[in-house]
């Protein structure tokens, strides 16, 4: 590959990953080419990039990007052997839940996840798919927020609404 190449590579991948909140290393070696063919399809479905890369160049773009977490020794121990990168631009549980999806429907162990970065929190070892599908995402998390608030004052409204009976005791109440 071409010096070129190499470097339109590594400020493709550089670009993607500074304009997300959250990427994926993931790494599928061992699927066969119509397995690999279907998870790229579900990844552009869910609009996620998937892109094999060379170690090297992975590193040189996480290098660029200064993210806090991704100290040089972590990622020699993580960038080893086969390795791709799953980017998703807003909603950070979504490839993990491809990947879950995936093995499900393929029933096997691959895609193994190497390490997540989501915001700016890292995340390590395949026993973290299972975290990472749970996250909520940002608007999840406010609408789930403005419910929880919302939910006692509905309650109180609606009981006094409807029960008649407390209304005419509160009203005895008050005349006494």
């Amino acid at each position: 590959m071409s010096t070129e190449n190499k470097v339109k590579i590594v400020e493709n991948l550089t670009e993607r990953i500074s304009f997300s909140n959250c990427f994926y290393i993931v790494d599928s070696n061992g699927l066969t080419a119509e397995q690999i063919s279907y998870f790229r399809r579900l990844c552009f479905n869910n609009k996620l990039y998937y892109c094999v890369v060379k170690n090297t160049l992975i590193k040189k773009s996480f290098k660029i990007l200064n993210k806090k977490g991704l100290c040089p020794d972590l990622l020699s121990n993580i960038l080893k052997g086969f390795s791709a990168v799953l980017v998703s631009k807003s909603i950070s549980n979504v490839p993990a839940k491809v990947i879950i999806d995936f093995r499900k429907y393929k029933n096997v162990n691959l895609p193994m996840l190497k390490c997540a970065f989501v915001d700016d929190e890292l995340f390590i070892g395949n026993d973290s798919l299972h975290k990472l599908s749970t996250i909520k995402s940002k608007e999840e998390s406010i609408s789930y927020i403005i419910l929880l608030l919302k939910s006692p004052l509905s309650n109180l409204f609606s009981l006094l609404n409807s029960n008649d009976k407390l209304l005419l005791i509160m009203k005895a109440l008050s005349n006494k």
